[in-house]
């Protein structure tokens, strides 16, 4: 126990310095959160509304609207006679769904009111990184997290779009460690035990990613506490990990986590999605992914992490800008601290090495996928590089001689790279407004629900993913495309009735991507079934962006001959 109280008191020294003053730590905390908004609102329209990020608030315009109600694969929960949703995909859950409710409502349903939701949740993950931070740390720790997140590109510009990564999560991963160790480290208080376990569930509600979370946290802190972790097993007591835990509380805490997860949960008792889902595509994923390729699949999603920190993966806003210098720094300043650590004070190894470890058994865990190896998977984990990176920045503060030298260097390094972060984010906002975004993430989607609406057809049918769900928001529920792709990489017998139905009524538009915009080609499939049928293409208007790329793809039938 002695032991362990000397390692906390060491772990707790990190980056002390002196002691900032509370009116001082408020107004930088304040200064930072502002510096993101600045960074994060402008033109918040911009880029389009891309599908995902419709897909997850679809239910919350229908509910705005008293429209029914779409739910996957049938399964929710009736209140008063309204059925409401649990779930938007098999691992993802509709708790944006539900966080959108009050801002569409109350500012009307738009981009905007969308986007401004996902930026203050980003605000509170930076608030709440700064109080993880200065709790496991100092409260310079937490400033330097906060203020190395806010202006990273990536946490900037998928924040403007979090709903589309679902970022969400790392607002409810860092709130639930942080109330994790107010009662570990707080004499055992039994409230903050319930709150951190209900928002893990949540969390894990939201994105089934969030298990990345607790497996590199758990992992990291088992094997940083692996001897007192092992005396509580053998002793059947918490006593060496400085705390304490009765049967009653363990009951609590676990409805308390029941109670967060209840949307995943109930989904699965309906309808077992979820483990159908991870059962069908353990071995090999729906896109093609082997999960036993081990190796590169890690060297893949060690790529995927250096690209997030440099920010250079958002080609679709007009351009790639990004900040070449923040991997390197991350490995350059984490290896010098530990060498530091180790020679002037290996006391605080463990404080300095958990959110490292933390951040790579999170990636290790990562490898396995029931989709892809998308960087935007990283979205969750956006604050565990800032926080390691400044925690290794407050060891080089105090532990490099001359004393001048290691406090000099470390405000260098984090003035560098907030100042090359916020030029990259400056030119990524003047391309952005240039160009409207492109691909799936063109502005040009709202010209096609213009073109729609003055079209008046309340069912077009759509022939590639990514137009049904845009249309339908923008459109406030008014147009919904009837969906025709399926989502078979091949055009198969289904598709071909799909189509055949729809031409009873052909006098609604078909809607297609260009072919260098499409995600699963239908077109000669499609033309088939109508010749077929007696069917011919009487018009054909293709919408281009500003690039003078062509993107969609409007058509109209009219009986052959």
């Amino acid at each position: 126990m002695e032991e362990h109280a000397r390692h906390t008191s060491a772990e707790q020294t990190i980056l002390t310095g002196q002691q900032i003053p509370v009116w001082l730590e408020r107004t930088l905390l304040f200064t930072i959160v502002a510096v993101f908004l600045t960074l994060a609102l402008p033109q918040l329209s911009l880029p389009g509304l891309h599908p995902d990020e419709a897909q997850e608030v679809i239910p919350a315009v229908q509910l705005l609207r008293g429209q029914p109600v779409e739910t996957l694969r049938g399964s929710g929960v009736t209140v008063f006679s309204q059925r409401l949703p649990l779930m938007i995909v098999d691992y993802i859950g509709t708790v944006n769904t539900y966080l959108a409710i009050p801002f569409l409502g109350l500012l009307g349903i738009s981009v905007f009111s969308l986007r401004l939701m996902a930026v203050l949740t980003s605000a509170v993950t930076l608030v709440l990184l700064y109080r993880l931070g200065r709790a496991l740390y100092t409260p310079a720790v937490g400033l330097a997290a906060a203020a190395l997140l806010a202006v990273q590109p990536t946490f900037v510009f998928w924040s403007r779009q979090g709903v589309f990564v679902t970022y969400v999560t790392a607002p409810l991963t860092l709130g639930a460690l942080l109330c994790g160790w107010r009662w570990w480290r707080g004499g055992g208080r039994p409230r903050a035990l319930y709150a951190g376990a209900f928002l893990l569930g949540l969390a894990l509600a939201a994105k089934l990613l969030t298990l990345w979370v607790m497996f590199g946290v758990g992992g990291a802190f088992a094997a940083l506490y692996a001897p007192a972790m092992w005396r509580a097993l053998r002793e059947r007591t918490l006593a060496p990990l400085g705390t304490s835990l009765t049967w009653a509380q363990v009951g609590l805490s676990a409805v308390s986590f029941t109670v967060g997860a209840a949307m995943l949960v109930i989904f699965n008792l309906q309808t077992g999605g979820t483990w159908r889902t991870i059962s069908e595509n353990l071995g090999t994923s729906y896109y093609g992914v082997s999960n036993i390729a081990i190796f590169e699949n890690l060297l893949e999603r060690f790529i995927g992490l250096k690209v997030v920190l440099t920010g250079e993966h958002f080609w679709y806003l007009g351009g790639v800008f990004s900040n070449p210098w923040w991997p390197r720094v991350f490995v350059a300043i984490g290896l010098a601290a530990l060498a530091l650590t180790l020679w002037r004070a290996r006391g605080e190894w463990r404080g300095l090495v958990f959110p490292f470890l933390a951040l790579a058994l999170m990636t290790v865990a990562s490898i396995f996928t029931v989709s892809a190896l998308w960087f935007t998977h990283f979205a969750l984990l956006t604050p565990w590089p800032a926080l390691a990176l400044a925690v290794a920045l407050g060891q080089v503060a105090r532990h490099l001689r001359p004393a001048w030298l290691g406090g000099g260097l470390a405000a260098l390094v984090l003035v560098g790279l907030v100042a090359v972060d916020v030029g990259a984010d400056l030119n990524y906002h003047v391309a952005l407004r240039d160009t409207g975004g492109y691909g799936a993430h063109s502005s040009e989607v709202y010209r096609l629900v213009e073109r729609l609406e003055d079209e008046g057809d309340p069912q077009p049918y759509a022939l590639d993913w990514g137009i049904q769900d845009p249309v339908q928001f923008l459109s406030e529920g008014e147009i919904n495309p009837v969906e025709l792709t399926g989502f078979e990489f091949e055009p198969g017998e289904a598709f071909a009735e799909r189509v055949a139905g729809s031409l009873e009524d052909p006098g609604h538009l078909y809607i297609f991507h260009s072919p260098e915009e499409t995600n699963f080609p239908r077109r000669a499939a499609f033309e088939e079934v109508v010749a077929g049928r007696g069917f011919a293409i009487a018009d054909e208007e293709v919408l281009y962006d500003v690039s003078g790329r062509a993107l969609f793809v409007l058509i109209r039938l009219q009986p052959d001959g």
